[in-house]
């Protein structure tokens, strides 16, 4: 046991891999709908963490968060000024 051993523990693999989640599904959001697509993206893949769908859940949900932002941007776009 070596409390610095812990600590480097800790921050890189429950930290650090933890933000890989809702980071990833973000930037998935964001390669399709620009830059609104990635707050949805974050948002959806902090739901896929607490609804324990995982990786795949994550990635699912930020091709969804993707396409229904686009789909809104699309959908706003048509209404009069």
């Amino acid at each position: 046991y070596n409390a610095f051993a812990e600590l480097l523990w800790n921050i890189g693999c429950k930290s650090a891999f933890a933000l890989i989640l809702p980071i990833l599904p973000g930037f998935i959001a964001r390669s399709i709908a620009v830059k609104p697509g990635f707050a949805s993206g974050l948002v959806g893949g902090m739901l896929a963490i607490s609804g324990g769908s995982g990786f795949i859940g994550g990635i699912f949900a930020g091709f969804l968060a993707g396409y229904l932002t686009q789909g809104g941007n699309a959908l706003a776009g048509k209404l009069p000024q």
